[in-house]
């Protein structure tokens, strides 16, 4: 049970609680702010750092952090908005700033997936709007679902993950995008006996 408070305490948790919030209020203002005359973000958000991370900042997680450097100029966001966005100012509810952009494949084989394009891990782990897409319709989070599927690739590259685990093919250099039920198969549950026999490895050596 919570201890009992008495009129002093209550004035005192109110008086805080006042001045607490003062600050958040203090906050959200300096914040929008510095929101409104970022041009850079009110025009691309986060989808501006796909090309940054990589090519500029060289911390991108490429082939599970194998590596960390790529010049990709296709995740440049001139790229999306020539090709990809459909709405440009879209936002949250209450969002000042509404920089989010819905972003679609509009023909060929993947026509018709849509996603609000993709901020800069997305893009990292899964790419533009395909995969995210799917992902959205699995109801996945694209940070942890990029992390197995890494996670996955790299332990497939290394013998210890193999076809008959997940039965099909997770070669880096595979392009071939893989239906939804492909993202299901690559669960923690799949990876499980090839964590354990990482684990293994690690407690021998």
């Amino acid at each position: 049970m919570l201890p009992a408070v008495d009129a002093g305490g209550v004035r005192l948790l109110r008086d805080l609680y006042a001045s607490f919030m003062g600050r958040v209020i203090e906050m959200i203002k300096e914040v929008e702010k510095t929101c409104l005359e970022d041009d850079i973000m009110r025009s691309w958000e986060t989808g501006v750092e796909g090309y940054n991370v990589g090519a500029i900042r060289s911390a991108e997680p490429i082939r599970n952090w194998q590596e960390e450097w790529r010049e990709e100029k296709s995740l440049g966001v001139n790229c999306f908005e020539r090709m990809l966005w459909t709405k440009r100012c879209w936002s949250d509810y209450g969002c000042i700033t509404a920089c989010m952009k819905v972003s679609a494949v509009r023909e060929g084989p993947y026509g018709g997936a849509i996603v609000d394009t993709s901020d800069h891990e997305l893009q990292a782990y899964l790419g533009i709007v395909y995969l995210v897409s799917k992902r959205d319709d699995l109801g996945l989070c694209g940070i942890q679902c990029g992390n197995v599927i890494g996670l996955g690739g790299e332990l497939y590259q290394r013998g210890i993950l193999t076809r008959k685990d997940v039965s099909f093919e997770l070669r880096w250099d595979e392009y071939r995008i893989p239906k939804s039920s492909t993202l299901k198969k690559l669960s923690l549950e799949k990876l499980e006996p090839a964590i354990k026999k990482i684990k293994e490895r690690i407690h021998m050596s």
